[in-house]
């Protein structure tokens, strides 16, 4: 029979009759549980970190996109404005290349109106014609010749050189090998004024020649220079060249030797 002692502390069938409670959880316990719980957490948390880094992902995306088309657009803008200036450029040196044309041909036809006013107001001189003629036997041949100035402005510093010959005829190089006789000073002749000069005979005149030259069995010519300047302080040469006519006892004119420059 058993104890009342027992009965009440509840030891029948060999059990205790309290159990013991269960051991309080350790502190490891409880530390190890809260770092699992925040290593794992809730499948709520998991979405809201997945979308977190889905939107990380879309912005850098369209962050991209956008420096993309940034780029792309300003590049694109800096090429038009670097082909905008380069035709700019090309336009402004078509502009200056025509503005320099322009002025050149402005500065030439300047220069061309000078020229022609120049040429226009001169003064020219040229031989008008054989005023007096001598052939007499056993003396040189006398040839008075007459210039004019047939400009309109005066021709200072007149200078001529004039030379009888008998031949064939007279020749450009004989006419090129004349030199100036310097003077002093030269005359000056006013427009449309005459003056004479005096050709000389620098050839050997025998006492014949006059006579021959008169019955037309000697050939005798006069050409010459006559150097001056005009009222622009430019240099002028006239040359000429004149044949005897017999026929007509009278003197005439070679067109071809006969310039004034």
């Amino acid at each position: 029979m058993k104890d009342k002692n027992q009965i009440e502390r509840g030891e029948e069938k060999g059990e205790p009759l309290f159990k013991p409670l269960s051991p309080s959880p350790k502190k490891d316990d409880i530390e190890h549980h809260t770092e699992k719980v925040s290593r794992n957490p809730s499948q709520k948390e998991s979405k809201q970190v997945l979308l977190g880094h889905a939107i990380q992902i879309v912005i850098l995306f369209v962050t991209m996109i956008s420096v993309f088309l940034y780029y792309k657009f300003t590049g694109q803008q800096i090429s038009q404005f670097e082909n905008s200036i380069k035709s700019s450029d090309e336009t402004t040196r078509r502009s200056i290349a025509i503005a320099e044309s322009a002025l050149s041909i402005s500065k030439q036809s300047v220069a061309a109106q000078e020229k022609m006013s120049k040429i226009g107001m001169r003064g020219y001189i040229s031989t008008y014609e054989v005023l007096d003629f001598r052939f007499s036997v056993g003396e040189q041949p006398k040839v008075l010749i007459q210039i004019k100035n047939d400009g309109k402005t005066p021709a200072h510093n007149i200078v001529s050189s004039s030379i009888v010959k008998t031949g064939s005829g007279v020749y450009q190089e004989e006419i090129d090998k004349i030199k100036k006789t310097y003077t002093a000073h030269g005359i000056t002749l006013g427009a449309g004024n005459s003056h004479s000069i005096l050709a000389v005979n620098e050839y050997d005149w025998r006492a014949i020649d006059s006579l021959n030259v008169s019955n037309g069995r000697l050939q005798i010519y006069v050409y010459g220079k006559i150097w001056y300047r005009d009222v622009f302080g430019e240099n002028h040469i006239t040359t000429y060249a004149l044949g005897f006519d017999v026929v007509k006892q009278s003197f005439f004119s070679y067109p071809y030797f006969n310039s004034s420059n």
